[in-house]
């Protein structure tokens, strides 16, 4: 077999041999100008973003190994939707809900922003500084952006926990080509991943359906925790001088209802939301008895 020509230097750090430039990509023809998913909810943005996901592994035995390049894609892929389901969710939440665009008043956006973005959009401009590819970027962001709090619920507290790990796994993914680092190392436990530091990441059927039932589960959480902060604190707002916007008259409450319901409901879902009638005379039959004693207080 004949060996290789090996590369002749031109000077004496000339290790590798360095190809002519070829055309720059042009950034403009790498987005699809005609995509518009307003009329999908952030769930079913959500929803549509990972089922190609789940379809490139839900056909592999269960202790099939992937190739590492195909975990690793899995993995981002997963992070990502939960990035954009966040991002979909504070934005279509601050267009309809009074309190949390108080809550934003004081909040800065680009000159760029403002100069682009429409009213539905603007929002949008708020989150460019904040990331949501971790446990703290989620809860601070519901805080910061919205003002609800996921501390009460101990199981959606732990599924973020869980998504915390999962996006150690796609650090090392994104900046170390999939092997683990120190500092992931210590954020997974130190004393039990010491052993795995600069090891590759190597994903198999059964982690991935993990990741993905993990990731899925956190995101409906969220979606029912938000929707009942925002519903219940609407019930008995704490601004001075405010009162509730909500009179238990389907007709005159059916335009603000329909809003938040078209935020946060599923058609995409294997089990669809309940419509949207349902779940105000839920709504309606959970608070309005409530609201009116404690009125006549």
């Amino acid at each position: 077999m004949t060996a290789p020509l090996r590369h002749v230097p031109a000077n004496y750090s000339s290790m590798v041999p360095i190809p002519a430039p070829t055309t720059r990509l042009d950034t403009c023809t790498v987005f699809q100008i005609s995509h518009d998913d307003s009329m999908l909810s952030p769930i079913d943005q959500f929803i549509t973003n990972t089922l190609p996901l789940n379809l490139m592994w839900a056909k592999r035995g269960p202790t099939e190994r992937f190739e590492r390049f195909e975990g690793v894609l899995l993995v981002l892929g997963y992070v990502s939707a939960v990035e954009s389901y966040m991002r979909a969710l504070i934005r279509r939440v601050l267009v309809v809900d009074e309190i949390a665009k108080e809550k934003c008043h004081s909040l800065t956006v680009s000159y760029a922003a403002a100069q682009v973005h429409g009213s539905d959009m603007l929002p949008e401009a708020l989150l460019e500084e904040h990331a949501f590819s971790g446990a703290k970027g989620i809860t601070s962001g519901l805080i910061k952006f919205l003002g609800v709090d996921v501390a009460p619920d101990k199981a959606l507290v732990d599924l973020i926990d869980q998504y915390g790990d999962v996006c150690e796994i796609r650090h090392c993914c994104v900046h170390r080509f999939g092997k683990l680092g120190t500092k992931n190392a210590v954020e997974l436990g130190l004393e039990s991943h010491r052993a795995l530091i600069e090891k590759p990441v190597e994903l198999g059927r059964s982690s991935i359906e993990v990741i993905a039932s993990v990731l899925a589960t956190l995101v409906k959480s969220i979606n029912n925790h938000v929707m009942a902060a925002v519903l219940n604190r609407s019930v008995w707002p704490s601004r001075n001088g405010s009162s509730s916007p909500w009179t238990w008259i389907e007709r005159k409450d059916w335009s603000l209802y329909r809003s938040y319901y078209a935020i946060f409901a599923s058609t995409k879902e294997a089990s669809p939301s309940a419509t949207c009638a349902v779940m105000y005379r839920l709504f309606k039959n959970e608070f309005k008895q409530r609201s009116q004693k404690k009125n006549v207080k």
